[in-house]
């Protein structure tokens, strides 16, 4: 298993993708699953803790383990949908923020059956930050009427366009946070940009509270990412 891929950009610039770097939501333990030579992404590089030039898909966006640790305390009971159910080893609860939990198979009642799809009741055992994992314990099985609402990101489309107001600029300017009317976040990359909103990021006319109409450019539904362009 390959667990970084090298990225070369444009100018020759040379740095690793790891996988810890590619998405917040999901772990990958073999890029070569997702990627292939001449793959082209849309990312920035960062230097790493040893000082080393790295690439990540993530650069400026928050991390949400930091926040779903606030929202589901341990001993936290909430209602979920189950995305993935794996034998002998358990069922992935969605959550927020597009992770999932887990509730290990020998922690479900053996008078249960449990597949995709079903909805669940768990309670949290344990959010362990560093290594991106969530313990969870069954509780019970829901009815369809109990069902939590419909995530918004499905109402996404590629093309579609919207105002958004710009909540934080990088401050080497390579990209800005767009909040969209519903309050989901996106990134618009310098890459995306046209000259006129480029020059206008560099100058300071544009800056944090200034409503900008921006292009969904691409939708990502693995890692539940949205790339915008400027409509200008």
């Amino acid at each position: 298993a390959e667990s970084f891929t090298t990225i070369q950009a444009s100018d020759d610039r040379r740095g690793f993708l790891n996988s810890e770097d590619v998405s917040w939501a999901r772990g990958f333990s073999d890029l070569r699953k997702i990627y292939k030579v001449g793959d082209k992404i849309d990312g920035a590089f960062v230097l790493g803790p040893k000082g080393e030039n790295r690439y990540s898909l993530i650069a400026g966006e928050e991390n949400p383990w930091l926040k779903l640790k606030k929202e589901f305390p341990g001993g936290k009971s909430f209602s979920g949908q189950i995305v993935k159910y794996i034998q002998h080893t358990g069922a992935f609860v969605k959550m927020k923020y597009g992770i999932n939990g887990l509730i290990q198979d020998d922690l479900i009642p053996p008078n249960e059956t449990i597949s995709k799809g079903d909805l669940v009741e768990a309670i949290i055992v344990d959010i362990d930050i560093e290594k991106r994992k969530i313990d969870l314990r069954f509780s019970r099985k829901l009815t369809s009427t109990e069902a939590p609402k419909q995530d918004e990101w499905n109402g996404y489309e590629e093309g579609q366009r919207f105002e958004g107001m710009v909540v934080k600029i990088d401050p080497n300017r390579q990209w800005a946070l767009i909040k969209l009317p519903d309050g989901f976040t996106a990134m618009l990359h310098q890459a995306q940009m046209s000259d006129g909103c480029r020059e206008k990021i560099n100058t300071g006319e544009i800056e944090v509270g200034t409503k900008l109409e921006v292009e969904i450019a691409r939708k990502d539904a693995i890692q539940k990412r949205l790339q915008l362009k400027d409509c200008s």
